[in-house]
This record gives structure tokens, sequence and C-alpha cells, in this order.
């Protein structure tokens, strides 16, 4: 039927790179995404399921300021879902990270817990010090 299937490899003009299982012309199974987001590398590695990020992965982002770093854990319409470890270490120097995301005042943390649809959901956090936060989040925004 001329589509993908099976194992390959699949590029694009912008740089951007998938290695991995495809089903109907789809990523689905294991597979490495290499991609840029707004300026930064990032590499998804993990399952697919027709083209989404679903079951278990991980992925990182290096180089300037976004709202995560590294995340491994589950995956749902390629959303965080499910039990994950979230860590951010890179914001701005004054520590506020992106406003569009309503996280704010954080220089170096990790986030072990659940998550519903890329938000946070009963989650625990611990600085760089590996000591225990306590916060609370109120629509979205974390209070100390």
């Amino acid at each position: 039927n001329g589509k993908k299937h099976g194992q390959g490899t699949q590029t694009w003009s912008d740089g951007d790179k998938y290695v991995g299982g495809f089903k109907e012309n789809k990523r689905h199974g294991k597979g490495t995404y290499e991609f840029n987001q707004h300026g930064k590398g990032c590499i998804y590695k993990g399952d697919w399921n027709e083209g989404r990020r679903t079951g278990q992965g991980s992925e990182t982002c290096t180089e300037g300021k976004w709202w995560f770093v590294f995340y491994e854990g589950g995956w749902k319409n390629s959303k965080f879902h499910g039990q994950g470890k979230l860590v951010i270490t890179k914001s701005d120097p004054d520590g506020t990270l992106l406003t569009k995301h309503n996280v704010e005042k954080i220089k170096g943390l990790t986030l072990i817990g659940e998550f519903k649809n890329r938000r946070f959901w009963n989650l625990k956090s611990y600085n760089d010090a590996g000591e225990q936060q306590t916060f609370t989040v109120v629509y979205g925004k974390w209070t100390y």
C-alpha cells in the first residue's frame, strides 16, 4: 500500500529525525525522535502509538530557557500522564521559568508523582540538595 511499516528512519528538512517503528505511515512501537522545540534540542525515547507518544518514555531538552529539562515516565496522547519524574534545572537568572506555564521561582527542582494530560497532579518535590519541599499547586501556580 506504499505506507511505511516496520523499522526505519524519517528525517525532515528542519533537522528533525525519527528512528524506530512505523505502522500505516505513523510512528508506532519503540522509537527515538530528535527535534527542535522553541530553539531547544530535544530527544524523546520511548513508546509510540499511531503517531503519538503513548506508554513509557523520556524526553530531554537542552540549551537555554524551557520549562523542563528532563521527564521520564508515562505518556498519553503525547502528554505527560501517569507516574513520572520531572527534573527542572534551568530558569531565568531571577529564578522564574516561562510564565506561559505559570511556574514561578524555581531554580532546581525534581517532581515525582502523577501527571494528567501534562498537568501536575499528586506530586512530591525535591530541591537540588535532595530535601523534600512543601508546596501546593493552586490554578497552576506554586505556593511554598
